[in-house]
């Protein structure tokens, strides 16, 4: 398969290799006559070594809208000259240097393993929502969607991050900011396809109101509020 990539993502055979360049051309390290700002260089570094989870932070956190995301959810460089090297794209990254443990230890306090990574459980439930037609409808109870409903009614938040189907590849997630009951409606039912999901970040920055994600990472978040 032909590709104008010039960011190894995956080995060549993969058909993920069709994807758009990061930077142009990546070496590593920086070669003379070669410096293309050195954030989006560390970030080529973590894509080429497959620690990429394509989760769109990056993307979410640029303040000057550098980067975006391909068709298969990995960043891309839309527009270079407006990189001002500030490095957030690297230092929000999970794939950057992430101490699992330390992480868990403090947070939770106690020794993380790598073992069991779904996270820390403080207690369980078992629930389902109580509109016949939202279960029906829904992949596992529509849980979350009745909880977005009740808040975006009763005025608690003004809008809440989904993940509705794309137009033309439905079995593909496509992460929006829904304002209305008839968008958390369309978003309905559970996507098991890697969606890039705080690539809205920056798009909310710009919306006045409360906006609801249900998970949200709280370095992405520290760093946001450092920035501005």
């Amino acid at each position: 398969m032909a590709s104008s990539s010039l960011l190894k993502i995956l080995p060549q055979e993969s058909p993920l290799r069709e994807v758009g360049a990061l930077i142009d051309p990546l070496d590593w390290p920086a070669t003379e006559g070669n410096d293309p700002p050195r954030a989006l260089r560390g970030l080529a570094k973590i894509i080429n070594g497959g620690l990429c989870h394509r989760c769109g932070t990056c993307v979410g956190i640029c303040p000057t809208n550098v980067l975006s995301v391909d068709k298969f959810g990995y960043p891309v460089v839309k527009n270079l000259s407006a990189c001002t090297d500030c490095d957030l794209c690297v230092r929000v990254c999970p794939g950057d240097e992430f101490d699992f443990h330390k992480n868990i230890e403090e947070k939770f306090g106690i020794k993380g393993e790598l073992e069991n990574t779904h996270g820390h459980f403080v207690d369980s439930f078992i629930a389902y929502s109580s509109d016949p037609e939202i279960r029906k409808n829904s992949t596992s109870g529509g849980l979350v969607a009745a909880i977005l409903l009740y808040l975006l009614e009763t005025k608690q938040i003004d809008g809440a991050i989904v993940i509705s189907s794309d137009e033309d590849v439905l079995w593909r997630g496509k992460p929006i900011i829904a304002r209305s009951k008839d968008e958390i409606l369309k978003a309905i039912k559970s996507k098991y396809a890697i969606s890039p999901t705080n690539s809205v970040f920056a798009e909310i920055r710009n919306i006045p109101g409360n906006m609801l994600w249900l998970v949200y990472p709280a370095r992405f978040m520290a760093l946001l509020k450092q920035h501005n």
